[in-house]
Order: structure tokens, then sequence, then C-alpha cells
């Protein structure tokens, strides 16, 4: 019995130890690397794609709050750059799919703009608002029909975007689609529109 205990004691000193010496290590294999351990650089690793070093920087204690200048959070670098990889890591870690960035945009409201379809789907299964607007009371689904991103329009109709949602200039996304030069895709919006219950 004796052994047990002394065993299991051992055992959760090691575990403990072992936490530590984690956040440690990942700290010193970015120094080894030449990567400080600063937002800048962590943010620059998640645009470049390098999921490695993402893992080490998390690892070692990055927030995944931090922002770039612009305002922009490790998860929206990840969308806007099309890193899917770095984007999974981000969201498997904890990365909020709905926070904003200071003009209200989210994740999900870039993805839409930049017609990333993987990256939209990958942010509405991890719970990104498919209703959320922006300052200027834009949704997902404005954006995505403003840029002719069919493929995200019909995924955020699926997931439940309500194309009736008007912008602070009374707009709906079928506007924006007309004003841009898809009339496809305004079609499809106004089917949606006139068809949702």
């Amino acid at each position: 019995m004796r052994v047990s205990k002394g065993f299991l004691l051992v055992g959760m000193g090691l575990m403990a130890l072992g936490c530590t010496y984690s956040d440690s290590a990942a700290r010193a294999e970015l120094a080894r690397r030449g990567i400080p351990f600063t937002p800048a650089a962590f943010l620059g690793k998640v645009g470049s794609g390098d999921t490695e070093a993402v893992r080490l920087f998390l690892r070692a204690g990055m927030p995944l709050t931090v922002r770039n200048r612009y305002g922009l959070d490790a998860l929206t670098v990840a969308v806007v750059m099309n890193q899917g990889a770095v984007l999974d890591v981000l969201l498997e870690a904890g990365a909020d799919p709905n926070a904003p960035d200071p003009a209200g945009m989210t994740a999900l409201h870039w993805a839409s703009d930049r017609c990333r379809p993987a990256a939209a789907r990958r942010l509405l299964e991890a719970g990104a608002d498919v209703h959320a607007s922006d300052r200027d009371w834009w949704t997902a689904l404005h954006w995505a029909a403003n840029r002719g991103c069919r493929a995200v329009v019909l995924l955020l109709l699926e997931a439940g975007a309500d194309p009736r949602r008007r912008d602070t200039e009374g707009f709906t996304a079928a506007a924006y689609a007309v004003e841009a030069g898809y009339p496809d895709i305004a079609q499809i919006l106004r089917y949606a529109e006139q068809n949702r219950p």
C-alpha cells in the first residue's frame, strides 16, 4: 500500500511538473527558432499558416484575444489569410467565433467578405452567429452577396440567415447583390425572401 501511495504522489508531482515544463519548453522552443514571444510574432505565424508555431505559442500561454494594429484577432487573421488548418487549431483552443473587430465584424463576416466557404462552414459549426451584424447592420449574408460569393450565400441561407434583414440604409443582401452586378445571387436571395417561413 505504501508503494502505491508513493508512486501515486510521484506521478502527480511529475504531471504537475510536466505542465509547467510544457509552458517553458514551448517558450524555449520558440526562442530556439528565433521567434519572439510577442503578439505580433504570434499573429504573423497565424497569417503564414505555421500551425506548429501557433500551437507552441498557445502552449506557452499566448492569449487568443490578442489583436493586430487593425483590431483583428487571430481567428480573423486566419480567415483573411485563408489558413484553414490554423483556423481549426484556434477553434479547438477555444477562440470565440463571435468576437467582433472594431467595426463590429466577426470572423464569419470576414469569411463572407473574402468568399471562404470552408472557413464559413467551420465557423458555423463552432457556433458563429449567422445573424450577427456589424456597425452598419450588415450580416455575413450582406457581405457574401456584395462579393458575389454564391457558395457562402447558400451556406448562410442553409444555416438560417434572414435574407430580409436590412442594414442602416434599409437595404437587403439582395439589393447589394444587384448593385454589385450579381443578378443570379439576387435571384436566389429574393426567392429565399419570399419563401422563408
